[in-house]
């Protein structure tokens, strides 16, 4: 099969579907709804699964922890979920960010917070979020408390991506910018800063590192096609 051909098609009943995303194993995928749904589905089957409802608003980002056993959800409604797969509750909600939630992403270890050993544990705790506040906010899993273990406030527009791997965090933003983390420190990782611009009809990704004796700058250049 190439990845032209449509494999399948399902039709899920949530009004307009903003995000899709498999899970750890890709036999799965979740689906985030106008209709404040998540839904769990085998899309091989066009077989819905579980439905999750306890969003106020439309559900713009959705995540699949690496043991499968949690899912997260982020939405129109500013809110955060912590969902247990198996049963459809809610373990946490966490109201902290003050705008929309759009990015998604968990952590792939238990060790993130102290030690960059260890990528292949399969007990996430650290998830990230990234909002239209400007800000990324990680929540430790294993604790109960409501407030954020770190806030990340660099971005001066939405963020609009996260991605945790092994003690990065990776973000990407409106303003322009790529920034990554080093999630031990709660900081941008030294020497390593990413910038893309737009120039006329071309889109010009401009990567540069500075890191002691290894200056670089990269250009990529992309044309309409």
């Amino acid at each position: 099969t190439t990845p032209e051909q449509l494999q399948c098609r399902t039709v899920c009943g949530q009004g307009a579907v903003r995000c899709v995303r498999f899970n750890a194993d890709g036999n799965y995928c979740l689906t985030g709804g106008a209709d404040k749904s998540l839904k769990l589905w085998n899309p091989a089957k066009s077989l819905l699964l579980r439905s999750y409802l306890g969003h106020g608003q439309e559900v713009l980002a959705v995540a699949c922890a690496c043991d499968n056993a949690n899912l997260a959800s982020g939405g129109e409604d500013k809110m955060v979920a912590y969902w247990d797969t198996a049963s459809g509750t809610a373990v946490r909600k966490y109201r902290s960010h003050l705008a929309r939630v759009g990015a998604l992403d968990f952590s792939p270890d238990a060790t993130l917070l102290a030690s960059s050993v260890g990528h292949f544990l399969t007990c996430p705790t650290l998830l990230a979020s990234g909002s239209v506040d400007c800000t990324v906010r990680l929540w430790d899993l294993r604790s109960k408390a409501q407030a954020p273990v770190q806030l990340l406030t660099d971005a001066r527009d939405s963020v609009t991506a996260v991605a945790v791997h092994s003690w990065r965090i990776y973000t990407a933003s409106l303003d322009g910018r790529l920034r990554c983390y080093d999630a031990r420190k709660g900081a941008v990782a030294e020497g390593l800063w990413f910038e893309i611009c737009f120039v006329k009809k071309y889109i010009c990704a401009i990567w540069c590192t500075c890191r002691p004796h290894k200056d670089r700058c990269s250009f990529l250049r992309q044309s309409g096609s």
